[in-house]
């Protein structure tokens, strides 16, 4: 048993010690539990279940959360629902769980979008040649780029430039080589802060920029560390291109939660490596259990019609929608 599903295992143990541990016999007439609310991803410790939480959230558009639906009788039927609502990293008031930002090595296009990500970041790293182009953004005004300094840059350091390490060096950074080859400087920076989570006991969600743009086995290489980190069920990593918000919805229902003020309305749903059936509310163009593959039908250039979309899906896919640059 993979230990996602083992995971969830030990989530319903709680949930019904919760509900057996209440006396309050209207609690378990219970249509929605509220396990964690926070910003794009939800976490699943099991410290975060209160039988006395059992109401929707009062701001779908500003959490997240990891929900059982249950029908008259919640020890008879369950349906684990993962809320989403990656936009709120785009919010100038976001608040939520701490993540670390990692800068992959394709141009910073969008100086607004990268000031509020790494405003919002807890903890900056660089993959190797990503160091550069956070230099490079700032190449005419030395003041600035001096505020943006990374915690570490990592990677096998073949594309970190001589000047640019000597700047980051003398400002402190950790810049850290790896000569191994069976992993991307994007999974070295991961494999490095792993490191810094078991020494302060801490996990952190991942955001990472840009990553959908430049070489386009750069760009399915990025895809495919999403599908690495999918077992890790206490962390989300969101891939944020100059376009687009990226997550990997695992097999299951999802609920995504829009804020039109940032994001959309173009959208798609895209399964990659394994076919997928899949059922949606709330877009232009519902799917009906129906199966998306490569060599068949995939759902690009879809659109959003409701705030909140329903996807169900018996295999891993990618949901990606557009940003609204410019917005407040």
């Amino acid at each position: 048993m993979s230990m996602r599903y083992a995971w969830n295992e030990k989530l319903l143990k709680n949930i019904f010690d919760c509900i057996s541990d209440s006396e309050d016999e209207t609690k378990e007439q219970v249509r929605l539990l509220d396990i964690e609310c926070s910003f794009a991803f939800p976490s699943y410790h099991p410290s975060y279940l209160d039988p006395a939480t059992f109401a929707p959230p009062n701001n779908h558009a500003s959490s997240s959360l990891r929900s059982i639906s249950s029908i008259h009788n919640p020890m008879a039927s369950f349906k684990l629902i993962t809320h989403w609502c990656p936009s709120n990293i785009l919010a100038p008031d976001f608040k939520g769980r701490q993540y670390c930002l990692i800068l992959l090595n394709q141009p910073i296009m969008d100086l607004d979008q990268f000031r509020l990500l790494w405003a919002h970041a807890s903890v900056r790293y660089c993959a190797d040649g990503g160091a550069n182009r956070l230099y490079d953004a700032f190449e005419n005004d030395e003041k600035t780029r001096a505020m943006y300094i990374p915690d570490v840059v990592a990677g096998d350091l073949d594309s970190l430039r001589p000047d640019v390490r000597a700047f980051y060096e003398q400002k402190g950074v950790s810049v850290l080589g790896f000569d191994e080859q069976m992993t991307t400087d994007f999974e070295k920076c991961i494999n490095v802060l792993k490191e810094r989570e078991i020494k302060i006991d801490r996990v952190y969600d991942l955001v990472v920029t840009p990553t959908l743009g430049g070489r386009f086995d750069q760009v399915i290489s990025n895809i495919n560390v999403l599908y690495k980190m999918l077992p890790e069920v206490e962390r989300r990593v969101l891939l944020v291109s100059n376009e687009n918000l990226t997550v990997l919805l695992d097999k299951g229902t999802h609920h995504i939660h829009c804020q039109p003020d940032y994001e959309g309305p173009t959208c798609g749903i895209i399964p990659i490596g394994e076919p997928a059936t899949i059922t949606t509310q709330g877009l232009v163009w519902n799917l009906d259990k129906h199966k998306c593959f490569f060599g068949g039908m995939v759902s690009t250039s879809n659109s959003l019609d409701q705030d909140l979309i329903v996807i169900e899906t018996d295999a891993p896919v990618l949901w990606t929608v557009e940003i609204k640059h410019g917005a407040k």
